[in-house]
């Protein structure tokens, strides 16, 4: 039992030694130094070499690389992106890339609410961004993904005015009548109330 109690405690001390020598060396690498392990900024014409904080650190048209603390020229068109500010002027980052700026209220603008978008489109996450979507119409699969990374990256809008989300019943079925055998589906479709 002592030997388990010493093996735990000896193994909690190292760990914390471990995370202590790591931070203090991450902390002593200078961002700017050249003999750092990351030569990201070498033979690079597209990056200014000043030290920055945040976007207004840098100059005009440049933004500052958070991870590196240096500041970089604008991104253009279909050009990989995290935030908005990494893309030039004109330009919006939207699903991992520089595209033109969509104008607000249309179909796959950003939104952050249904009344930022027009009329038969409402603000839903696709790919992760909430952007402005349309409305389901008739017949369209109306069901809610049972959680998991799908939910959480993508959402559907609800159904069109006049429409309700119901178990959906195939053609055939429905004209049989109510005595027909219903299939027995999770899926739901929008359809007309």
């Amino acid at each position: 039992m002592k030997l388990l109690i010493s093996a735990v405690v000896v193994t909690v001390l190292y760990v914390q030694v471990a995370e202590c020598v790591i931070f203090s060396w991450l902390w002593s690498v200078d961002p700017l130094e050249q003999s750092s392990l990351s030569n990201h900024t070498k033979g690079n014409p597209a990056i200014k070499q000043a030290y920055c904080m945040k976007d207004r650190d840098c100059e005009t048209a440049n933004y500052c690389h958070r991870h590196y603390g240096t500041c970089h020229k604008c991104k253009k068109i279909e050009a990989k992106c995290r935030r908005d500010h990494v893309c030039c002027k004109g330009f919006e980052c939207v699903f991992g890339s520089c595209r033109k700026i969509v104008k607000r209220g249309n179909y796959l603008s950003k939104c952050k609410k249904d009344k930022h978008c027009k009329k038969g489109l409402c603000c839903a996450k696709s790919h992760g961004e909430f952007v402005c979507k349309p409305m389901l119409r008739e017949d369209q699969i109306c069901s809610v993904l049972e959680g998991g990374v799908a939910y959480s990256v993508n959402h559907g809008c609800p159904c069109d005015e006049g429409l309700a989300c119901k178990r959906w019943r195939s053609r055939k079925n429905r004209s049989k009548g109510k005595g027909a055998k219903r299939g027995k589906t999770k899926v739901k479709r929008c359809q007309r109330i």
